[in-house]
C-alpha cells in the first residue's frame, strides 16, 4: 500500500500466532533488532489476557532459566490466570517501546479487537486488554492504530473471535498505513 514498487519500503511480518507481548519482546531482543527496522508495529493483548495454566509467561521464563519448570507447573495446576496480568502486560509494552527508543526505532501499537467489542456499548469498546494498549500509547506518547472502528463498521470481517478475513486484513493494513503517513513515520521519499 505504501510502496507498490517495493523500492523504498520493506515490510517484514514477524508476527507469530499465539505470541504474547512477552514472547514478542524476546523475539525483538533475539532476532528483530538484527533486521534493523525503522518502525516496529506491535499488536498484542488478545493472547496476553487469555487464561492458561496458572503460570504467567514471566514466571514460566524465570522458571525455565532456573530449571524449575516442572515444579512451577505442578504448583500452578488448577489455577487460571492470564498469560500476562495487566501490570505485567503494561511493563512488557513499556519495555518494548524503551528498547525501540534505545535503537532509534519508531514504535506503534495496534488496538486489535475481539468479537466482544460488537456487543459492547459504542462508547466503551474496551474488551480484554484494549484499554491497556490505549493507556500505554497515551502514557508513552506512542501512536495507536485503533482497529475497533474497522470491526464495528464491518462485522463480516471477523472469521472467528479475533481473526479477520482477507478484506478485513486489507482494511487493517489501510488503517495502519494511514496512521504511519499521518504520524510522519514513512521515509521522506515514500509515496
Amino acid at each position: 500500500l505504501l510502496d507498490p514498487s517495493g523500492e523504498t519500503i520493506e515490510v517484514i511480518n514477524a508476527g507469530v500466532p499465539g505470541y504474547s507481548a512477552y514472547q514478542g519482546l524476546q523475539f525483538l531482543k533475539e532476532d528483530g533488532l538484527a533486521l534493523e527496522p525503522d518502525v516496529v508495529i506491535a499488536s498484542f493483548g488478545i493472547n496476553d489476557h487469555v487464561p492458561w495454566d496458572g503460570i504467567s509467561d514471566l514466571d514460566r521464563a524465570e522458571a525455565a532459566t532456573q530449571g524449575d519448570l516442572d515444579e512451577l507447573v505442578k504448583a500452578a495446576k488448577g489455577e487460571e490466570r492470564p498469560r500476562l496480568s495487566p501490570d505485567e502486560f503494561l511493563r512488557v509494552i513499556e519495555t518494548l517501546e524503551g528498547l525501540c527508543g534505545e535503537h532509534g526505532i519508531a514504535f506503534v501499537l495496534v488496538a486489535w479487537p475481539e468479537s466482544g467489542v460488537l456487543s459492547a456499548a459504542p462508547d466503551v469498546g474496551d474488551v480484554g486488554y484494549l484499554r491497556f494498549i490505549r493507556q500505554a500509547g497515551e502514557r508513552m506518547g506512542v501512536p495507536v492504530a485503533d482497529i475497533v472502528p474497522v470491526l464495528r463498521a464491518n462485522p463480516e470481517f471477523l472469521i472467528d473471535g479475533c481473526h479477520f478475513n482477507a478484506a478485513g486484513c486489507r482494511s487493517v493494513a489501510e488503517t495502519i498505513a494511514g496512521l504511519l503517513s499521518r504520524e510522519g513515520l514513512l521515509p521522506e521519499h515514500a509515496p
